[in-house]
Parts: structure tokens; C-alpha cells; sequence
């Protein structure tokens, strides 16, 4: 993807910084709310907690990874999907960012409603867990590399992807 403008830039480093604390904040409140569980012995809080990090580290670093102006829209893009910034933020960027993002943000969301219109007839029973898209450049853990899933969808059955 091609490079920000200087004044682009400028709003992103601040508005990303942003979205981070908001991240956080959310990660924070979610174990806030393990923690005071009185109903799970402290180890079963303890476990739901490290499992909750360690997912959380997974999404952290696709979003954030890598201050670049080259990853600048995709990270845009990932900031507005994931809520951790508002439409009022994203007016900051010039035109032209902001047109290229909600494009963008179309794009996925057509592609994700056709996706899932096709995933029963694909897999027949559905896992409870949200589907999640991954960024075909995006790291992907060793357990999904080793496993051979479809880089495209986290329930995918192993093979080439199939939509």
C-alpha cells in the first residue's frame, strides 16, 4: 500500500496512540471483571486471565505492529473495525484517507456477509467463536502454520481455502 501524506501522518501517530490506550483500557476491563468473579476459585481466574492475554496479544499485534507510513491505511482500517476509533476521528484525515478506508471497510464487510451467507453449507455446525478474516501478510501463530489451516479464515478445514 502506498504512503501517507505528511499531514495524514501527523493526525495517525496521534490517533493511534490513541486507539492503543483504548485497547488497553478494554483488555484492562475484561480482566477486571475475571478478577472480581468471586464465583471461580482464584486459579480459575487466574487461567481465564492468562488464556484472555494471550488471545489478546494475537489481535494486538496485526492491528498495531510496525509505525510505518506504508502500514498506516491498513491500520486505519483495523482501528474503525475494531471500534477504537470513532467516526468523528476518522474525519481528522484528509479526504482522500478517509475515502480509501470506508472503501476498504465496504470491501471487507461484503466479503465477510458473503462468507458467512457460505460457511453452514461449507461446515455444517458452526463454532460458537466470531470468524475471524486475517490479512493474507499477516503473522500467523506456529499453531495455525503447523496445522496447515487456511491462512483466510481461523475455523477453516485444513486444505487450500475453499471460499
Amino acid at each position: 500500500m502506498r504512503d501517507i501524506k505528511e499531514s495524514d501522518w501527523k493526525v495517525f501517530k496521534r490517533l493511534r496512540a490513541l486507539a492503543l490506550e483504548r485497547f488497553c483500557e478494554r483488555i484492562l476491563g475484561e480482566i477486571a471483571c475475571i478478577s472480581s468473579d468471586g464465583a471461580k476459585s482464584k486459579h480459575d481466574r487466574y487461567v481465564a486471565i492468562y488464556r484472555l492475554v494471550r488471545e489478546r496479544d494475537k489481535e494486538i499485534d496485526p492491528i498495531f505492529d510496525h509505525l510505518r507510513r506504508s502500514t498506516a491505511v491498513r491500520q486505519v482500517c483495523a482501528f474503525r473495525s475494531h471500534g477504537l476509533l470513532t467516526e468523528e476521528e476518522l474525519r481528522l484525515f484528509s479526504p482522500e484517507l478517509v475515502g480509501t478506508v470506508e472503501q476498504i471497510l465496504d470491501i471487507y464487510r461484503q466479503y465477510e456477509d458473503q462468507m458467512a451467507a457460505q460457511l453452514p453449507k461449507l461446515f455444517g455446525r458452526l463454532p460458537k467463536a466470531k470468524l475471524i478474516v486475517v490479512p493474507s501478510g499477516a503473522k500467523l501463530p506456529k499453531v495455525w502454520i503447523r496445522s496447515g489451516l487456511s491462512v483466510s479464515a481461523r475455523h477453516a478445514a485444513p486444505g487450500p481455502a475453499s471460499v
